[in-house]
């Protein structure tokens, strides 16, 4: 017994990555391509910055006080599984993670990221209402007529 197996292509019409899906019963008729510009990445690398330097204030904080605090449940509070040692952990990887960030951010040049198919669809209706989703998120879309080759 073969079975068929339904193929769908799709090319991103200005740099010719092609992306490929495979389904056994499915039929899509469109791929929505996006890219994160690299605005956002330098805005998620700021807001990442901001908070692994308050997450460190608070690591930090718990290390000089030599004790961990309890942690605050429905059921009232209960002593932390963490130690002062896991703590002196965390400080050290958001010493590494700050560093990492503002290394990042001090590059004049952030690179463009690679397109990539975010979602298959079979109608150009879905096809569009994923892309203003990913649109207002800041991305950059390409709606792409998907090609179906059947074996």
């Amino acid at each position: 017994m073969t079975t068929t197996k339904n193929i769908h292509r799709s090319t991103h019409p200005e740099t010719g990555q092609v992306a490929t899906r495979c389904s056994k019963t499915r039929t899509y008729s469109h791929a929505v391509w996006v890219r994160r510009p690299a605005g956002l990445d330098r805005q998620e690398d700021e807001l990442n910055l901001s908070t692994a330097r308050r997450r460190l204030s608070e690591y930090a904080a718990v290390v000089a006080a030599g004790a961990v605090p309890d942690l605050h449940t429905p059921d009232g509070p209960r002593p932390s599984l963490l130690t002062v040692e896991d703590y002196v952990g965390f400080v050290a990887h958001e010493h590494d993670r700050i560093a990492r960030l503002e290394a990042r951010l001090a590059e004049d040049d952030y690179p463009e990221s690679e397109w990539g198919v975010a979602a298959w669809t079979g109608r150009l209706g879905l096809a569009a209402k994923q892309a203003g989703a990913y649109r207002t998120k800041g991305y950059e879309v390409e709606i792409v007529k998907a090609e179906l080759e059947v074996k």
